[in-house]
C-alpha cells in the first residue's frame, strides 16, 4: 500500500518536475541531428520519427514497471495509461485540426513537434516512476 501512495505522489508531482527540467534524451539528440541535416520540408519527418521512438520508450517503460510491480500496483499504472491515451488522443485531434492541417510547412512541423512532445513527457514520467519505485 505504501508503494501505491508513493506512485500517486510521483504522478502528482513528477509531471511538474519533468516540465521544469530540460532533459536531453538520446531521442532528442537524434531529432536535432535529423533537423540539422535536413531540408525544412523534411522537418516533420524528423519529428514523426522522434514520436515513434517515444512510443517505443513508453512501451519499454510500461514493460519495466510490469516486471517490478505487483498486479494490484500495475493495475493503477494500466488505469493511468488508459486515461493518458484518451487525453493524448484528444490533444492530438486538436493539434491536427488547428495546427497541422493548416497550409505551410511550419504548421506541419509545429504539429508534429507538439505530438512528439506529448509522448516524450509521458515516457519521462513513466521512467521517473520506474526509477523511484525501484530505489525505494
Amino acid at each position: 500500500m505504501k508503494k501505491v501512495f508513493v506512485l500517486l505522489f510521483i504522478l502528482l508531482f513528477g509531471c511538474c518536475f519533468s516540465f521544469a527540467a530540460e532533459i536531453k534524451h538520446q531521442i532528442d539528440i537524434e531529432e536535432e541531428k535529423c533537423i540539422a541535416s535536413s531540408h525544412v520540408y523534411d522537418y516533420p519527418a524528423c519529428s514523426q520519427k522522434a514520436e515513434k521512438a517515444w512510443d517505443n520508450e513508453i512501451q519499454k517503460n510500461l514493460k519495466l514497471l510490469k516486471k517490478v510491480m505487483t498486479n494490484d500496483e500495475y493495475k493503477a499504472v494500466e488505469q493511468m495509461n488508459e486515461a493518458w491515451k484518451k487525453s493524448v488522443h484528444s490533444e492530438i485531434d486538436v493539434i491536427n485540426r488547428f495546427i497541422s492541417n493548416k497550409d505551410g510547412i511550419i504548421n506541419q512541423t509545429t504539429g508534429c513537434s507538439h505530438t512528439a512532445n506529448l509522448k516524450k513527457q509521458y515516457a519521462l514520467l513513466l521512467s521517473s516512476i520506474y526509477f523511484t519505485y525501484t530505489e525505494s
